[in-house]
């Protein structure tokens, strides 16, 4: 009975496929809690440049929360995530 009500649910496209599994390390792209404006504005008046990033690549274990932005902030390798940057 199980396996039929699996592969109806398959049938109408009610069953979520994860991307990796449920804990696996993901990378992520956050905010830099280091970044600010006036830290900015200090590093381009000191360097000529801004030297510290707006965000960050941090490593995570992915959760169902994650799925909405899988591909645009989370990703699957650090490499994938430093060049969605």
């Amino acid at each position: 009975m199980a396996l039929e009500n699996y592969r109806a649910a398959d049938r109408a496209n009610l069953l979520v496929r994860l991307p990796v599994p449920l804990g696996t390390d993901v990378w992520k792209i956050c905010n830099n809690p280091a970044w600010n404006s006036g830290v900015e504005s200090a590093e381009k008046f000191l360097f000529g440049e801004a030297q510290t990033p707006r965000c960050v690549v941090k490593a995570d274990k992915f959760t169902v929360d994650m799925i909405a932005d899988w591909g645009n902030r989370i990703f699957p390798t650090k490499a994938d995530a430093r060049s969605a940057l």
